[in-house]
């Protein structure tokens, strides 16, 4: 169900006396959901003939800040809300529904809508370091992916089998088939464990870099 963290989480966020969630209103009745990630440390990368090569070796990495980060990924409706354009139109994988993921969109335009959601919300926004995602998509879980090694429950989990997948995905479709021909309204699948919707499979995330930032350590393991 949408809305809910661990009670890890909550208790993280208790202590750092922060909500476990905050609701941004964006105006026309479009709501954004951001999940409190607090700080920790995870094993970063892909174990030795897992994986492409820029994710070895895996290393131990700190973060040594709490976050936030959207318990999905920017619909459609957020989009435009915050941005006043319509992301992906007249694309092919572009979603029909104001919940469909916002698609097609650069990295400058990703950054773009985090100062303009900075200035909206008077918050201050930007996109995760590549180890905060990575973290928050793990999420305290040891395996490939959080729900397992394999894809047989992508189905509940996620959408990465699709007639818009290509190449390894594309033969997974036929075996793992997730019930949508292109991409799926946000929420369709179930949370990690961090609460977070759609952190794997659906469409693409941008992160601020390719590496730690000041926000984290890293060690090699």
């Amino acid at each position: 169900a949408h809305g809910k963290v661990s009670r890890e989480q909550i208790i993280a966020a208790r202590r750092a006396g922060v909500p476990p969630i905050i609701e941004l209103k964006l105006g026309h009745s479009v709501k954004m959901k951001m999940v409190y990630i607090p700080p920790g440390t995870f094993l970063m990368g892909s174990p030795k003939g897992d994986g492409p090569p820029d994710e070895h070796p895996q290393h131990r990495v700190r973060i040594t800040r709490g976050f936030y980060l959207g318990m999905t990924e920017v619909t459609q409706a957020q989009w435009v809300a915050v941005m006043g354009t319509e992301p992906g139109k007249g694309k092919p994988n572009a979603g029909k529904s104001p919940r469909a993921a916002a698609n097609d969109v650069s990295w400058n335009d990703a950054v773009e809508c985090c100062k303009k959601l900075s200035a909206k919300t008077h918050r201050s926004f930007r996109l995760p370091s590549e180890a905060e995602w990575e973290y928050a998509a793990r999420a305290d879980t040891q395996t490939r992916n959080w729900w397992g090694n394999g894809y047989p429950g992508s189905r509940r989990v996620a959408n990465v089998a699709d007639e818009s997948a290509k190449g390894l995905f594309k033969t997974l479709m036929t075996r793992y088939d997730d019930g949508y021909q292109r991409t799926a309204p946000v929420g369709s699948y179930g949370a990690n464990p961090s609460g977070l919707h759609d952190i794997i499979g659906n469409v693409a995330e941008w992160t601020e870099d390719s590496s730690c930032n000041d926000h984290c350590e890293r060690s090699a393991e």
